[in-house]
C-alpha cells in the first residue's frame, strides 16, 4: 500500500512538472535526482566490497621491506603489502632489507631477515 502511494505521488509530481514546465524541467529534475543518488550508490558499493586487509596468520605470507630502522634498534617500521607497520626484530636491520613476517603481537609485526 505504501509503495502504491509513493508511486502515485511520484507520478503526480512528474505530471505536475511536465504540465507546468515541460520536458526540459522534467529532464533537469531527473538529472538532479540521479546525481544526488549516485554518490550514495558508489559509497554503498565501497561498503559492500571493503579493501582487503590482512591480519593474523595471513600476514605471514606478506612481502615486507624495512622502511625505517635506526641503527642498533630492535624496533622500526616495515611496509607489508603497501601498508606501513610497526615491527620488531631480534637482529639488526636497515632500510631496504627484505624481511619475512614471523608473527604478530597486537598491531606490531615480528620480522626476521629473509635468507
Amino acid at each position: 500500500m505504501l509503495q502504491a502511494v509513493s508511486d502515485w505521488i511520484n507520478g503526480a509530481l512528474a505530471a505536475a512538472v511536465w504540465n507546468e514546465f515541460g520536458l526540459a524541467a522534467l529532464l533537469c529534475a531527473a538529472a538532479y535526482v540521479i546525481a544526488s543518488v549516485w554518490p550514495g550508490v558508489i559509497h554503498i558499493g565501497h561498503i559492500v566490497r571493503p579493501p582487503k586487509h590482512r591480519l593474523g596468520d595471513e600476514m605471514r605470507r606478506a612481502r615486507a621491506v624495512v622502511d625505517e630502522w635506526k641503527p642498533g634498534a630492535r624496533e622500526g617500521y616495515v611496509v607489508a603489502d603497501g601498508e606501513r607497520w610497526r615491527a620488531r626484530s631480534t637482529e639488526p636491520l636497515s632500510r631496504g632489507d627484505a624481511v619475512a613476517v614471523a608473527s604478530m603481537d597486537g598491531l606490531t609485526l615480528k620480522v626476521r631477515r629473509k635468507k
